[in-house]
């Protein structure tokens, strides 16, 4: 008996696995990434920097020292989105500090304490949930406060001061919507091949709208070496883009296939480190289950669910709002026995500083 023929994936408007991962950009982004090896910034010695509470670790404080330190030239000024209470605005401040050139680090911050467990664990302070923090973060920064411009300003209502940026360090934008609204205000400020973008949580799973965002911006960057033992990654900008081309319509993941997916997150495999890849492939589940590809996305849980910091994140995250949102995958991870009461889990130590 003749067997029916199974429907090709083009049949269902997919098209076939090969041909969304060779795509040009892909080939080229995975090109450049050749040979970009997690950087474990060992070359940098810290001067005398207070103690703050945060979520930047040590290396990834090490690498933006660096960055003011010995990679800034002048040319543009020196930005900051997102600066909680200071522990990564004060390595950027003594970085540029001690390399001797004029200028300030200009950060930007709605300074309003969103509250939760989270940053009571990782603070030690008690707020109340939208209360005014600037206080401490000036606090924590006074042994720097002539090299800091402290800014409040959301997303959303930012206003560059006029002229170029040469380095811009992102820890704010999370969500498809307002890293394209950051990006749209940055295009008219870039410098091709000078203009440095440090992206925090870059790597960490539960911020997977940031690569998705910066998938279809491949051809205007050049990757710089991930930090190990962090989930910061950096770019330098090739070529600028126009506001059009980051609108959120234009970078919006929502519309994706399973197979482009899986192909956009593919691309990213030469330029994250092998140590954080399992957790990188853990975030395209959380984006498949928001399109609706639950199956898929289980079956991407299948293949990282032994991975210890997969364990370890997951395992934290049933105490917190993502357990609820991604009710299937939870369910599914606690039905394989990848999380649960009775699962012997990773110390959790300073690679979750970005939770």
């Amino acid at each position: 008996m003749k067997t029916a023929r199974k429907p090709s994936r083009r049949a269902f408007g997919i098209a076939p696995l090969d041909a969304v991962r060779n795509t040009p950009r892909r080939r080229r982004w995975q090109h450049a990434c050749k040979g970009v090896a997690a950087d474990c910034c060992d070359d940098v010695s810290l001067p005398d920097i207070p103690s703050i509470p945060g979520m930047t670790t040590a290396n990834e404080g090490r690498f933006l020292y660096r960055l003011t330190n010995r990679q800034y030239t002048g040319r543009g000024a020196i930005v900051e989105i997102g600066t909680w209470l200071g522990r990564s605005s004060a390595h950027l401040a003594a970085g540029l500090r001690d390399s001797g050139l004029p200028g300030v680090v200009r950060c930007y911050d709605h300074f309003q304490w969103a509250g939760g467990a989270n940053w009571h664990a990782k603070s030690g302070i008690m707020r109340e949930p939208g209360s005014d923090f600037m206080p401490d973060f000036l606090a924590h920064t006074a042994p720097f406060a002539d090299r800091i411009d402290a800014k409040r300003s959301t997303v959303t209502k930012l206003e560059f001061d006029p002229g170029p940026i040469e380095l811009l360090v992102v820890d704010a934008p999370k969500r498809t919507k307002d890293v394209a609204a950051l990006l749209a205000k940055l295009s008219p400020h870039v410098m091709p091949g000078v203009t440095v973008m440090a992206w925090q949580d870059f790597m960490h799973s539960a911020s997977f709208e940031i690569p998705a965002c910066l998938s279809s911006l491949t051809d205007h960057l050049e990757p710089l070496r991930p930090v190990e033992v962090g989930s910061l990654a950096a770019f330098r900008i090739r070529r600028p883009w126009r506001p059009r081309d980051v609108a959120a319509d234009r970078l919006d993941f929502h519309h994706w296939s399973p197979v482009r997916a899986v192909a956009e997150w593919e691309a990213w495999k030469p330029f994250v480190p092998d140590d954080l890849w399992p957790s990188f492939l853990s975030g395209l589940a959380m984006l498949l289950h928001d399109n609706g590809s639950i199956g898929t996305a289980n079956d991407i849980l299948e293949e990282v669910k032994d991975d210890p910091l997969v364990k370890a994140r997951w395992q934290r995250w049933c105490r917190t709002s993502l357990a609820n949102r991604y009710a299937p995958l939870f369910d599914h991870m606690t039905a394989i026995g990848a999380i649960g009461p009775d699962v012997d889990m990773w110390p959790i130590g300073e690679e979750e500083a970005g939770d």
